[in-house]
């Protein structure tokens, strides 16, 4: 009998910020560099959001992460949004993945990892934002949810 599937995350040891003199390491910090040589500049900021790592296992035991579409670039991702007032990281995670996928479930409290991207706000600038994932058991999915049709999912 095989193995069963695995969830795989990987974790990076960021530093909230990679322009804080603690950064990981150099190579990430090139890498980071590469990747905004567009002559765009990246605001010295640094914001944080909450993402869920949606998984539901199958009748035969295959284990199947969600990934939806961003609206505006049309990138892969995982549910993810800002805080909110009043609602605890994992909350978060638990609404973002109910608003942009219809996925009902419940998140871990603690999160499981983060990384970092470059988000473009609506006013046109970008910033570094670091994510913090939660790993979210799907229990069941809707077919009716405020951002239908905006994304894809896979």
């Amino acid at each position: 009998m095989p193995d069963a599937p695995r969830l795989i995350i990987v974790e990076f040891p960021l530093s909230p910020c990679l322009r804080c003199p603690n950064a990981p390491s150099e190579d990430l910090d090139r890498r980071f560099q590469a990747d905004t040589q567009d002559d765009e500049p990246v605001s010295e900021n640094c914001v944080g959001q909450f993402g869920a790592l949606c998984y539901r296992r199958t009748e035969t035991g295959v284990t199947e992460i969600l990934l939806i579409t961003t609206r505006e670039t049309k990138r892969w991702t995982i549910p993810k949004g800002w805080p909110v007032d009043g609602r605890k990281p994992h909350q978060v995670a638990e609404q973002e993945a109910w608003e942009e996928a219809g996925v009902v479930g419940y998140a871990k409290k603690r999160p499981y990892g983060s990384y970092v991207y470059l988000k473009r706000l609506s006013a046109g600038d970008r910033v570094q934002a670091v994510v913090d994932v939660n790993v979210l058991e799907v229990k069941r999915t809707r077919r009716r949810f405020p951002e239908r049709g905006e994304r894809r999912m896979a």
